[in-house]
Parts: C-alpha cells; structure tokens; sequence
C-alpha cells in the first residue's frame, strides 16, 4: 500500500494499538509494512509507552494512581528525586535501603545500583515521566523551581505531606524538651510552597498556621511544633497505610501530652466554669493552671 493515504480511522487504531500492543499484533492489524506503520507513528507524535532501556521495564504509571500510596512517593519524589531528561532518579543512604527497595518494588523496577554510601534506582521512559511532570508539575531543577502543585482531596494531600517531609523534612526532639518538631529546608523559591503546606495542614488540624522564612544563610525553613498536626500526621501514617520512614515518625511521642495541648484542655473546661460563680482559686484547681492563667483567660472570654 505504499503511496496510499492514510485513513482517519487507521490512525485511531494504530493510536490505539502502537502504545502498547506487540508487533505481530499491530502488523496483523494493517495492511502495511512494518516499516511504514513506524513512520507513520513517528509523524503523529505516538510512542511505545514503554520508550526505555531494554533492561529497564518498570511500572511508573502507579505513580499517577490517585492512590495515598502513590502520592506519599509522588511527595517524596518531589523533595528528594531527580527527574530530567525522561529520567528519574532516586539515591538515598545505605541506611534507608529498605525504604529505596518499598519504592522500587512499587515502581517495578528491576535493579538498583550501590555506592560506598549511598543506594539508587533508575529508570528512564518517554511515556509516564512527562505524564508525571505534567500532573504534578515536577520540573527539572526542581531545587530552584519549586512546583505549584498541591492535592485538593484531604488524604492524597496528608499522603503526600508526609512524603515530602520523608524526602527533606527532619524530625528531632526541642531542645531541652519533650516535644518534637518537623523541619524542612529548601531553597528560597520554595518559601511560598511551604507557607501554603503549612496553611493547609493546620486550616485541616484547627490550628494557627506556622509562617516559613528565609534564615542567615538564604534558606527557606519552616518548623511545624504543633504538636496536635505532628500527633495527627502520625495518626495518619497507620490510617492511610502509608510507607513513611519509621525511624523519623518513631520520634514523634504519641502519649506525650504537651504544655500546648493541656491549654487547649483547660479553656473548654474553663468556658463550661465560668458564670458559676467559682474563685479564680477554685477554677485554677479543676483545670490544674494557675491562677494567673485563669484570670488572663477569662478576661479573653468575656
């Protein structure tokens, strides 16, 4: 047939079957050349969703599930992976090689590779990476071109949250307390980022947002010490079966009752005893704060 148009309802079915169909099928489909039915596809812009490395047949297309699971890596990726050239990329320490190896098998990628100190996957693929860049607007240097991406439904944005402190976030103890607090780094372009995470995660908890800022050196920081969005992130972890680094959320005390949260207590038992006609004395017993406290907060009521 060399030298005969190209019928509209062709190239629906080559578009349909060149992606992912084998070759003895899509030949079977046409009457053409093998030869021909390539070129065809290349001038319409149609690729094997499998573009790669022959030794590389992996399954990115999970990570465009709307799924807790894909969007906890999608947010890991996002902090801690390398994307470009229809590459991705992900190195973490020897001492996360579990964790490397829970993204690999949800990837299906075949192999990993090793340093002195370090444990990678990679995988290259023309067909899902842009669909992943696009959907979530994952650029290449990424470190100096923050994303605008942020989930709308509650949970694939909490999955995701949580990825991406896994990625760059660190959680350590206060000093010199018992509370623990969630930091992250970035570069300055991400400030804007972390400020809207931040509304978002305390607009869900009910609580007042922490604002993020650029420290002496040119960084944005933010630290989340709420301890009621730490509990409640954790909470989620188990809730969402989410594939979080165990020995970072372990940090985070889930019995420990702190300062904050034994004020929150004490006002709704100070609104209900108020108007009973009690001494500040006698109220500060029942909420178990001072007197001073009582006498602040009161006035605050009124």
């Amino acid at each position: 047939m060399a030298g005969i148009k190209w019928t509209d309802k062709e190239d629906s079915l080559l578009a349909d079957l060149w992606p992912t169909a084998p070759k003895e099928k899509i030949v079977e489909s046409f009457d053409r050349t093998y030869a021909s039915l390539i070129i065809r596809a290349s001038s319409l812009g149609i690729k094997k969703k499998y573009d790669k490395h022959p030794y590389v047949k992996t399954n990115l297309e999970a990570l465009l599930e709307n799924t807790c699971s894909a969007f906890y890596w999608i947010g890991f990726l996002m902090a801690d992976g390398c994307i470009q050239k229809n590459r991705l990329k992900l190195t973490l320490a020897k001492k996360d090689r579990d964790h490397l190896l829970a993204f690999k098998d949800f990837c299906k990628i075949p192999n990993y590779f090793t340093t002195k100190k370090t444990i990678g996957v990679q995988a290259q693929d023309s067909f899902d990476i842009p669909k992943i860049c696009s959907k979530f607007n994952m650029r290449e240097r990424k470190t100096y071109r923050p994303t605008i991406f942020i989930p709308k439904q509650q949970d694939l944005l909490i999955a995701y949250l949580i990825g991406f402190i896994d990625g760059d976030g660190c959680i350590r103890k206060q000093s010199g307390r018992k509370d623990s607090t969630i930091a992250i780094k970035l570069h300055r372009s991400w400030l804007n980022y972390l400020n809207k995470l931040s509304s978002k995660i305390s607009g869900i908890v009910g609580v007042k947002p922490t604002r993020a800022r650029i420290n002496k050196k040119g960084y944005a920081i933010i630290n989340l010490c709420n301890s009621l969005i730490l509990k409640y992130l954790k909470r989620k972890i188990n809730e969402l079966n989410l594939p979080a680094l165990k020995r970072k959320w372990d940090r985070i005390d889930l019995n420990y009752v702190s300062v904050h949260e034994k004020s929150i207590e004490a006002k709704k038992k100070l609104v209900k005893l108020v108007g009973k006609g009690l001494r500040n004395r006698e109220i500060a017993g029942i909420v178990e704060m001072s007197e001073a406290w009582v006498s602040i907060n009161k006035r605050r009521i009124a």
